[in-house]
């Protein structure tokens, strides 16, 4: 039988399984891959065109980049030659490859609308006219535009109460045909669609119902407001799947990496990023390349938020990605209700889920200037995201400086301001890592606090051997202005295995050893805690 036998014939099988079956999560023929050491992907699609068990073509199999500033890649093939299972086996087990995934598609995290509400409650909710009556957004102490990038399938970024907040890229000109900032994309001047690699955004629901929560304009006398009276979003639309998602961390990074190194000529000032959606009944191992770029996104100092998904069950049960990410640099929400109460759907797990925050019969801007009561873990995401972007604009400098010179430091403050800052709520206890809900005000004064301190010295700074078998060792550098510092080990269930204060004292730095010999393999967390905040960083015993 020749190969145009062949294929016709797994022609006719596919279209009958497809028949019997028509939903299926990933793209067939595309695997992500992402490279150890700026390895060549032509020399690894060459080296699997040689593995016996495959019976492959090298011109069966082709590559892209996806997000080169990382080393991802798709490799892409005929799905009725060879099976995608079989491929992936055979690229992780590359010793130049780092990890791979499949291409998984993307679901929206969304909830029936309430078409009868009609109220912004939320914001009253969270306490947020207290903190408008001293900052509603925009800027930082330091003059730094804040800009959230928000990722979704499509936007209307042309609603009255939206386009004065859209991001635009200034070094870019409009619809001429060129890349003018040279990064790789043309006419991305109102941001980017990742599929279509241009500004051209498709006009939907979902994106528009969540930027909306985080900026719809304030105080322009039309529609609602958002969390941000003044915020620059920038928009990454056509987010179908997992390289798309790739590609627009990838964008983000890019834009913060050049607006640090031209000391805000060029890129921009991103602090947060949301993404409303997600890959239902999935685990981390499937998702390597996702899961490991929020640290990647963290050491920049770019805050990463997302909503759980909406299920009636422990995620950890079901399986959510990205909730169940492992990143000290992810904040996962789910969502109340207007009386405190957990909505039937609204996904939880006292691990994963960081916190909750009003997602229910929530008023904001839908299709063409109109508006719209949603509700789900899509519309609690974005209202956090929105909140830790207002907290930069706090007017005291500390903490902008602190996001120039060490922005996971500024990061860690403030995602702690807002795991911290929450209304413990029965609903969510032993639901949620916090047990509470979005409190901004608490959040804000807790912020307060930090005038004129020297936060930018209170680090974890190394974690090694890590994983660890008998022995671990931590580097801390602390600085004379803290107090009564405690250091607690604990385990993923939150348990106490050690913990001892560091009293009053001059101490700048410090290493530690612990005896891990007793310990079960396993995730661990170290923790450096003040009455300020606490910074934490994860460790893995892994006994032979």
């Amino acid at each position: 039988m020749n190969r145009l036998q062949l294929l016709v014939l797994l022609s006719i099988f596919i279209n009958i399984a497809v028949a019997q079956k028509s939903t299926v999560d990933f793209r067939a023929g595309e695997v992500l891959v992402q490279t150890i050491n700026n390895q060549s992907i032509e020399m690894i699609v060459s080296d699997i065109s040689t593995y016996k068990s495959l019976n492959a073509a090298k011109s069966d199999f082709s590559s892209k980049a996806v997000a080169a500033d990382l080393n991802i890649y798709k490799i892409s093939f005929d799905s009725r030659l060879y099976d995608v299972q079989e491929v992936l086996s055979k690229i992780n087990a590359h010793t130049k490859v780092r990890a791979a995934q499949l291409n998984y598609l993307v679901e929206l995290r969304s909830a029936p609308n309430d078409p009868f509400y009609n109220k912004q409650w939320s914001m009253t909710k969270i306490n947020a006219p207290s903190v408008w009556e001293t900052t509603t957004g925009g800027l930082t102490a330091c003059g730094d535009t804040i800009v959230i990038a928000v990722l979704d399938k499509g936007f209307d970024i042309n609603h009255t109460d939206l386009k004065t907040n859209i991001w635009q890229n200034r070094l870019e000109i409009p619809n001429n045909g060129k890349d003018d900032d040279v990064n790789g994309y043309v006419d991305d001047y109102n941001g980017l669609n990742v599929t279509t690699g241009n500004d051209k955004h498709s006009i939907e629901s979902h994106g528009t119902w969540c930027t909306g929560v985080i900026g719809a304009a304030g105080n322009n006398n039309v529609g609602v407001v958002g969390i941000n009276w003044k915020i620059k979003m920038m928009i990454l639309s056509g987010i179908t799947d997992s390289e798309k998602i790739l590609e627009a961390y990838n964008y983000i990074l890019q834009q913060r990496k050049r607006y640090i190194r031209s000391n805000g000529k060029e890129g921009a000032y991103i602090a947060v990023t949301n993404m409303s959606l997600g890959f239902s009944g999935k685990r981390p191992a499937d998702f390597p390349l996702i899961c490991n770029i929020y640290n990647t996104l963290g050491q920049e100092g770019i805050l990463n938020v997302v909503a759980a998904d909406n299920v009636d069950n422990d995620i950890n049960v079901t399986g959510d990605i990205p909730g169940l990410c492992p990143s000290d640099q992810l904040i996962v929400v789910t969502r109340t209700n207007e009386t405190d109460g957990l909505p039937r759907t609204a996904g939880y797990n006292a691990t994963h889920v960081d916190l909750a925050a009003p997602g229910e019969g929530v008023l904001t801007t839908y299709l063409d200037n109109r508006y719209d009561v949603i509700g789900g873990n899509s519309f609690a995401a974005p209202l956090v995201a929105g909140s830790a972007a207002l907290l930069y604009s706090i007017p005291q400098d500390s903490l902008c400086k602190l996001s120039k010179k060490q922005p996971l430091a500024a990061l860690n403050i403030v995602k702690d301001a807002i795991l911290r800052g929450v209304d413990i709520i029965p609903a969510v206890q032993g639901k949620t890592v916090t047990g509470g809900r979005l409190n901004i005000a608490k959040s804000f004064n807790r912020l307060r606090l930090l005038k004129g301190m020297p936060i930018g010295n209170l680090a974890i700074t190394k974690v090694y051997p890590n994983p660890a078998q008998s022995q671990v060792n931590f580097g801390l550098r602390l600085p004379e202005a803290y107090q009564n510092i405690t250091i607690t080990i604990s385990n993923t269930l939150g348990e106490i295995i050690s913990e001892r204060k560091i009293g009053n004292r001059d101490l700048f730095s410090e290493y530690i050893q612990l005896d891990t010999a007793l310990y079960p393999s396993g995730i661990y967390l170290i923790s450096l805690t003040s009455e300020l905040f606490k910074i934490s960083k994860k460790f893995v015993v892994a006994h032979r």
